[in-house]
Parts: C-alpha cells; sequence; structure tokens
C-alpha cells in the first residue's frame, strides 16, 4: 500500500541516500540541494541514512561521489535515492537516464527529483 506519493504507507521505513553535486565552489549550490532533499525526506517521512556530496564536473558519471553512491547501491541497503534535480547526476539527459534505469531501478531502487517531487520507480 502507498501513501499516495508511489512510496510505501508509513510503517514500512525507507532506507535513503541523498546525493548531491556542484562542480564548482559554490557552497550556496551544495546548500540549496541538500536543503531541498532533507525537505523532501522530512515532508514523506523518509530518513536519509547515506549523504553523498560530489565535487566533480557533471560531464561523467566517473566521479568519486557516483562511486560511492554505486557502492551503496551495491549492499542493497538503499531503496531510495534523493537529488535534487536529474542534471545532479551527469548534465547529458541520455546518460542520467541510462544510469537511473541501469543502476537503480534495475534494482528495485527508485528515484526522487526533491525539487520537482518526480518519482520514478
Amino acid at each position: 500500500m502507498t501513501n499516495g506519493n508511489g512510496l510505501p504507507a508509513s510503517g514500512a521505513a525507507l532506507r535513503a541516500a541523498m546525493y548531491v553535486r556542484s562542480s564548482t565552489a559554490t557552497y550556496d549550490s551544495v546548500e540549496r540541494q541538500v536543503h531541498e532533499c532533507e525537505k523532501w525526506a522530512t515532508s514523506n517521512g523518509v530518513a536519509i541514512q547515506t549523504r553523498i556530496v560530489d565535487r566533480a564536473c557533471g560531464d561523467t558519471l566517473q566521479s568519486l561521489g557516483m562511486s560511492n553512491l554505486r557502492q551503496a547501491l551495491a549492499t542493497g541497503d538503499i531503496d531510495v535515492v534523493i537529488v535534487s534535480a536529474i542534471d545532479r547526476f551527469p548534465r547529458n539527459w541520455a546518460a542520467a537516464q541510462a544510469f537511473i534505469q541501469s543502476e537503480l531501478l534495475a534494482r528495485g531502487v527508485r528515484c526522487v527529483f526533491a525539487a520537482s517531487g518526480i518519482i520514478r520507480g
């Protein structure tokens, strides 16, 4: 049973990872993304267990932060990945979609875009 937004109804705790990325030294960008993700999680009763801040260019999926996210996913202990927007994965839309499909959805992991409230999976 879901709570109307595609997530399990209360009582079924989700294990969440938050991924934020900024390739610049602008702290505001990271702070804004963290705020959006935490706000969504709090509003939906989801506790963020894993927090990943990636300081890499958005042109690649081969950053330290993406490696850390993959390691967290490999444990099987993540039910949902919360990210502020799709472009926080690689900026290339097709590459981001492929990552979501092959590395999240294929494992049964949902993806939430906190700024828009869109849930994939």
